[in-house]
């Protein structure tokens, strides 16, 4: 499978930000790794809970980890400021 991604830039100033094809601000190449590692967590998880009615069994599944635990262990690391 290829996937494409379609990078729209402003430079007008130095606050603009890299958009992705939908909008969205893109992650900064000044982030680390682990930031990005967490960042991509935060917004995978979210959009299971959200797709799957906050069922986290469902949204364990979604992702494909084995368990609710699982999923809930990731949830306290990547979204513990959010609850």
């Amino acid at each position: 499978m290829n996937i494409t991604i379609q990078v729209t830039e402003t430079a007008s100033n130095s606050n603009d930000k890299i958009l992705d094809v939908h909008g969205n601000p893109m992650l900064s190449h000044r982030l680390s790794l682990q930031e990005e590692i967490a960042s991509l967590a935060r917004t995978r998880i979210k959009d299971a809970l959200r797709r799957c009615d906050g069922n986290k069994t469902k949204a364990a599944k979604m992702l494909g980890l084995p368990s609710y635990q699982t999923f809930s262990n990731w949830e306290n690391r990547y979204c513990k400021e959010d609850k």
